[in-house]
């Protein structure tokens, strides 16, 4: 009798540790909602940082496409904004920046951007 409790006790709390274990997850348990303070986009503003940090370093001057300035950016605004935007799935190519992608608040200005008509 006393092994069939002990059996059960140890059954126990081996499941009980494997189920808390489910949500012991330092992203899950601490993340915060993302509140991105931008609420208007420019390029001047906002996406020039952007693609100075993140994109410039292989499309810069001499590089196709180059993402260095405005009149460049405009010409190629509805790729750019997809594949930052929807990333893998946009039809024109793959995610950019391709190593992760930029993060929530980066992509949200683009999706601004183009909302208020590109504007520099």
């Amino acid at each position: 009798m006393r092994t069939t409790a002990t059996t059960t006790l140890l059954l126990f709390v081996t499941l009980v540790s494997f189920h808390s274990c489910y949500y012991d997850n330092e992203a899950y348990l601490y993340s915060t909602p993302v509140s991105c303070t931008d609420t208007t986009s420019t390029y001047t503003a906002r996406l020039a940082p952007i693609l100075n940090n993140n994109c410039v370093s292989c499309h810069g001057a001499g590089e196709f496409p180059n993402l260095s300035s405005f009149q460049d950016v405009n010409t190629l605004k509805e790729e750019i904004v997809c594949r930052v935007v929807e990333g893998n799935s946009c039809s024109s190519g793959a995610q950019m920046p391709p190593s992760a992608g930029l993060n929530t608040c980066d992509i949200q200005g683009f999706t601004l951007w183009q909302q208020n008509g590109y504007q520099e």
